[in-house]
Parts: C-alpha cells; structure tokens; sequence
C-alpha cells in the first residue's frame, strides 16, 4: 500500500425506485489513520419514492455506528419553508418525512458557505430557488473534522478537507 494515498473501500450500494445511495468508507493512511463514512444520494422528486432512501440511510446508520459519517447529494427535498423561493406551496408531508429521517438518525445541516439556494429554474419572468443539495453529518463527524468547510456554488457542491 501506499502510504500517501486515501484509500476508498465500496461499503454498500442501494438502488431503490431509482433513488439512490452509494456509501463508502475512507480510511486515510497518511494523517494518523482515521475513517470516515462518505454517502452519496440522489432523490428521486417524488415522496413516495424517496420513502425507501429515508429507510436505507436508516439501515446504514448500524452499520455506521459512531464513526464519523457525511452524506452529500441532490435530496429533491427542503427541509422548511424559508429554504424555497417562488413556486409552488411546498408539501408539508415530504418536509415532515425528511426531517423525521435525519432527526431519527442523528443527522445535522453541515455548516456551509456560499449561495444560500442550490438549485433553480427560470421561467417567464421568475425564477424558482430551492436548497435540494446539501451536506449533512452526524455529530460524531462534527467533532473530529472540524476543520472541513463545504462551499456552495450555483453548479457545484464542494467539500475541503
């Protein structure tokens, strides 16, 4: 091996009504050895698809256990009503279900930089701002990579470690 390298081992992969999650463990060998878990989503933009990514992120948290866990992507999901700009009422039922997941698993917003919206359409005369890709972690992350700042750009999403 390596000992300069970061090395990526493939922990688990889910397909589910084609949202999806992909979460590996990263384990660095040349920074005093610690490991993290790193999830990758996309969320389908339908709530009764979603359902199953809510439960699997759920399964992976007892496989997770206490160590430090981020999970980044496109949830096709706010999380309150003071993250949608313009459009249509948002739909409670999905917010509620969202929250509900990263509440039972422990997850928390990862402080970031940047734009406040992460994703927008123009129409006509308006356009429509959301927050759907985000960074969140558990605490355990919180508090062993404090020095990680995420910066959010109107195309790309960015974690510096």
């Amino acid at each position: 091996m390596n000992s300069n390298a970061l090395y990526v081992l493939l922990l688990r992969y889910g397909l589910h009504y084609q949202s999806y999650r992909s979460t590996c463990i990263v384990k660095d060998a040349c920074h005093g050895g610690y490991c993290f878990h790193l999830t990758a989503i996309y969320g389908r933009n339908n709530k009764l698809e979603r359902r199953n990514l809510w439960k699997s992120l759920s399964d992976d948290q007892i496989v997770v256990h206490q160590t430090p866990w981020i999970v980044g992507g496109d949830f096709n999901v706010i999380r309150s009503v003071e993250e949608a700009k313009f459009g249509k009422l948002p739909d409670w039922a999905a917010i509620g279900e969202f929250n509900d997941c990263l509440r039972n698993v422990g997850f928390m917003d990862f402080p970031h930089e940047g734009c406040k919206f992460t994703w927008s359409r123009n129409w006509a005369e308006k356009s429509i701002l959301k927050v759907l890709d985000r960074v969140i972690c558990n605490r355990e992350w919180l508090q062993e990579m404090r020095e990680c700042t995420t910066y959010v750009c109107p195309a790309v999403v960015c974690i510096m470690i």
